[in-house]
């Protein structure tokens, strides 16, 4: 029996965060395949992508009161950088199950922030991710060099409880827009 194939590209397009998050949960439920991991069973959909048409509705207002405050905790993290959850202002003051994730150290593999504002380049230790990503594009609006790399190899560990589900972000001028492609494992719901 052949192995089986990865579902044809899903194009999922909408004017707000909210409108994608419920398309997407829709999407899923009618479409995903069920699976068994470590951490506890779900449904998945491959190869989705998402377009925001309006990037000025990007908020997403439909979590409730206790959510919200999490995301502005996460987001106070990922601003901080730290990937050790102990630190003040990291992510295990946004929600406990981070310490659960953390390795022996106190450090977990998923603040984003580190990665884009604080993560330095090897050859340019002046210069961060995010800093890359605009002077390449500076020197060639044209540049598919623009990238911003999250899960990275030394991530790759059996053991960790913690793995970044973004793989990266590439940054990209099109039709006089700036344009974004985030790529990410699995889609759970």
């Amino acid at each position: 029996i052949p192995p089986k194939l990865l579902p044809s590209n899903t194009l999922i397009v909408g004017t707000n965060i909210d409108e994608l998050v419920v398309k997407g949960i829709e999407h899923i439920s009618k479409h995903g395949e069920k699976f068994n991991a470590r951490a506890g069973s779900g449904q998945q959909a491959y190869n989705v992508s998402y377009v925001l048409t309006n990037p000025n509705n990007r908020t997403h207002n439909l979590r409730e009161q206790a959510a919200l405050k999490y995301l502005a905790r996460e987001t106070i993290a990922y601003c901080n950088g730290s990937l050790n959850v102990n630190e003040k202002h990291g992510l295990g003051d946004a929600a406990p199950m981070w310490k659960r994730l953390a390795d022996q150290d106190g450090n977990i593999a998923s603040n984003y922030g580190y990665y884009v504002f604080h993560q330095t380049l090897p050859d340019h230790p002046e210069m961060t991710q995010y800093d890359w990503v605009i002077q390449s594009l500076l020197q060639n609006l044209d540049s598919r060099k623009a990238f911003i790399n999250i899960n990275q190899v030394h991530h790759k560990k059996f053991d960790s409880k913690d793995f970044p589900c973004t793989l990266g972000m590439q940054f990209y001028i099109q039709d006089n827009h700036l344009c974004c492609t985030v790529s990410s494992r699995t889609l759970i719901s």
